[in-house]
Parts: structure tokens; C-alpha cells; sequence
């Protein structure tokens, strides 16, 4: 199967006041990539398939989505659901996900998104019942490291903890990008 790409494009816009002169504004966009799943022969080499994922949201100028609010991630959900990107021929039995910018490879339970930011108690999260269980059937020394968007068992896009190595997977990206705001904002 050709992998198949969808582009979501999202826009914030910033604007910095100084007293009664407002300086300067610009728009920071960030384009989020759905793409379906990987190649069998991703894990091979110098990758597992989270870091052939990460790989080539780099090699695209950005990383593994942070869906780190609840606003971005029910956005991407949606999308994901809208094009019926959710299952077959997207993404395929047993993985079923799309892998985030998520993990607690560095300690076990600590969650960690890409840009540094650690999982607080008061954070938005959105796992699935039961999750993160670190299970570690497919791979005892090391468990589920790597956070994907689940889509099997009727949890559609809800968060779990995976295997970084043990099966082909979907990825999200998210790009930063400038763009230009029209003059009115």
C-alpha cells in the first residue's frame, strides 16, 4: 500500500501590545500530518518504528504531534475520523494507532512530550480505560514506551501506551510553519 498523507492545517495568531502601540503581529501555523502506516521493514537498522516515525516528521522540518490540549487533540481525532483514517486501509491489524510525540522511555511512568514538556498531574491527558499499563508481553525489558492514538476496541483515538518496536504503525506529525494573517486581525 502507498502511503497516504493528510494534512490538517491549524492557525494561532499572536499579537504583542506595548502600552497603547501594538507592535507587530504575525501568525503561527502548525500543519499536522496524518499519515497512514509505515514500512514492514521500518524497524530495521538503526530505528524502531516510534523512531522512523520521529525520523520523518524531522526529515519534514517537524516532530511526533504534541496533542497536549484537549482542543488539538479532538481536532486531529475528528479529522482522523472524518476521512475514516481510523482502520483499514490506513492503518491495519494488530497496531491499529498512530504514533505521538509522547513517551516515558526516559522513566518509566514519567511522560514526556517532545518539546521537553513533562505530563503534570494537573495536565490534560485523554488515555483510554486502564491505560498506560506498560505492558510487557512483547517485550519484558523494556514494556510500552511510545504513545499512540488507539483505534481498536472501540477507543477511537483515545491515548495508549505501546511498543516503540513491535508493530507498523501510523504517525502524526506536526510542522511548524509562519504564514501570513490578513490586515483585519
Amino acid at each position: 500500500m502507498d502511503p497516504k498523507m493528510i494534512l490538517i492545517f491549524f492557525a494561532g495568531m499572536i499579537v504583542a501590545a506595548a502600552g497603547d502601540h501594538c507592535v507587530p503581529h504575525f501568525c503561527l501555523c502548525k500543519r499536522y500530518e496524518v499519515h497512514c502506516e509505515m514500512p514492514e521493514d521500518a524497524n530495521s537498522g538503526e530505528f524502531t518504528y516510534y523512531g522512523y516515525a520521529a525520523d520523518q516528521c524531522d526529515q519534514r522540518g517537524g516532530y511526533l504531534a504534541n496533542l497536549d490540549n484537549p482542543e488539538i487533540d479532538t481536532l486531529v481525532k475528528n479529522f482522523i475520523s472524518k476521512e475514516g483514517l481510523g482502520g483499514p486501509p490506513c492503518i491495519n491489524k494488530p497496531s491499529f494507532g498512530f504514533f505521538i510525540g509522547l513517551t516515558d522511555s526516559g522513566t518509566e511512568g514519567t511522560y514526556v512530550w517532545n518539546n521537553g514538556n513533562v505530563i503534570c498531574e494537573d495536565d490534560f491527558t485523554n488515555w483510554a480505560p486502564g491505560e498506560p499499563n506498560n505492558n510487557t508481553n512483547l517485550n519484558p525489558e523494556e514494556g510500552q514506551d511510545c504513545v499512540q492514538l488507539w483505534y481498536r476496541f472501540g477507543h477511537d483515538g483515545l491515548w495508549d501506551d505501546e511498543y516503540c518496536n513491535q508493530r507498523v504503525k501510523g504517525y502524526i506529525c506536526e510542522i511548524p510553519t509562519h504564514c501570513c494573517c490578513s490586515e483585519g486581525y
